[in-house]
């Protein structure tokens, strides 16, 4: 969608797909957009608006909502994955960190990922005095990344647009995370605030907002309360909304829909 976008057109990376967008405008009969803010996006750049759905996709939910033990006086684990890159806004996340250790407040944070931000995520943490508050665990595997999210306390996304353009959709970590029962901070980007109801199941702030990031991280990690109950509203969430298998069914549907539009062009064409 982006290389569609007035403010990208003309870039080299992306001219494939501007000189064949016009046709696949045209002959797609199904846009399936994994969040509101996406299809709005398509529908922008020349999508038939009724040609586009959306569709979140599920995730798997434990059938109960874990429990998240209190930690020692080292405190609460504030947890963020994805790639080490721009969009991610993880840069936005340790400085808002940071200054929650400056006032004193005992917290750790955990950084699941790799990319070529990890350099400079981590002089960040030196400058910043973060020192061994900062894990940097690479690269996991999602059973190892579930178990990492099940040992955490509160899951943060502060996503934003990149120099280049770049945006999110919705992370799926986003998802795994509240179905693990981990209350979230995120930004108001991409779909993000479609996942997150704000003071319910967490927290919504603007882009690049590290003011704001800080403030809702300070809610969450001195109140343990706080935490289990957006926590456990999350899981609900997840588990009433975006459960796999009954987004599966959601999506077989879809499927089912494109052919039918299919056969109807088929027998038209032939009369």
């Amino acid at each position: 969608v982006a290389a569609l976008e007035p403010k990208l057109k003309g870039r080299p990376d992306y001219l494939f797909y501007q000189h064949h967008a016009p046709a696949m405008l045209r002959r797609v009969d199904r846009f399936l957009a994994v969040s509101q803010n996406l299809a709005d996006r398509l529908i922008a750049v020349g999508a038939p608006a009724e040609r586009v759905h959306v569709f979140l996709r599920g995730v798997e939910v434990p059938a109960v909502c874990p429990v998240h033990e209190p930690h020692g006086p080292e405190g609460p684990v504030v947890l963020m994955v994805g790639r080490f890159v721009e969009k991610k806004g993880f840069e936005d996340g340790l400085r808002a960190a940071a200054t929650l250790v400056d006032e004193g407040i005992e917290l750790r944070i955990r950084m699941v990922g790799e990319g070529p931000l990890l350099e400079t995520y981590r002089e960040i943490a030196r400058d910043r005095g973060l020192g061994d508050r900062v894990t940097f665990a690479g690269r996991l595997s999602q059973a190892e990344v579930f178990d990492e999210m099940c040992r955490a306390d509160v899951f943060l996304a502060p996503s934003v647009t990149a120099a280049t353009g770049d945006t999110e959709g919705i992370p799926n970590v986003l998802k795994e995370a509240n179905a693990r029962g981990l209350p979230a901070v995120v930004t108001h980007h991409g779909g993000l605030p479609e996942v997150v109801d704000e003071g319910e199941t967490g927290f919504v702030v603007p882009e690049r907002g590290r003011g704001a990031i800080a403030a809702r991280l300070r809610s969450l990690v001195t109140s343990r309360s706080l935490r289990s109950r957006m926590g456990v509203a999350a899981w609900r969430k997840m588990r009433t909304e975006l459960d796999i298998d009954a987004r599966v069914v959601v999506l077989e549907e879809h499927y089912d829909a494109a052919i039918r539009t299919w056969k109807e062009r088929q027998r038209e064409a032939r009369q």
